[in-house]
């Protein structure tokens, strides 16, 4: 079985209500997702968002006024 495809999920945290339905959505149809939100207090951000991009298959960019 092929592993799951990691999306890597862009947004601007001024739509995180909306993005958040989304993502909820997304994984309940088990694809696996990719959200700053879950980083750990204390990482390296530019570090592991570099390394999120180069696992990920596909970026899903939230585009709005605020993006």
């Amino acid at each position: 079985m092929a592993a799951p495809v990691q999306i890597f999920v862009s947004y601007s945290h001024r739509d995180s209500s909306i993005v958040r339905e989304d993502v909820a959505w997304l994984e309940s149809e088990s694809l696996s997702l990719f959200i700053d939100d879950r980083i750990d207090p204390g990482t390296a951000w530019p570090d592991e968002l570099a390394d999120a991009l180069s696992a990920c298959s596909v970026v899903l960019f939230f585009a709005s006024d605020a993006s």
